[in-house]
């Protein structure tokens, strides 16, 4: 239910309009969205390209290890205590 549902009627009532059911697919079954059949295209995106499983793995631990160094150098000096 949203506000724009909801209407004021002379007497200053609130009524409830009812929803038009519509299908968010049929919007996307034309126009750019679909092929002649009415399936939804594969849409390439040529930015993106995968970060291998290694490098997402030694970027994290790297990433983990300079936090945790971090914390250490800060407790260590007395900065965070």
């Amino acid at each position: 239910m949203t506000l724009r549902l909801h209407r004021r009627d002379e007497g200053g009532l609130v009524r409830v309009v009812p929803d038009r059911r519509e299908d968010w697919r049929t919007a996307l079954r034309s126009g750019p969205w679909a092929d002649r059949r009415g399936r939804p295209r594969r849409i390439a995106n040529p930015d993106q390209s995968p970060t291998p499983p290694l490098v997402a793995a030694l970027l994290l631990g790297g990433l983990g290890l300079l936090t945790f160094a971090l914390l250490v150098v800060l407790r260590g000096t007395g900065v965070w205590a």
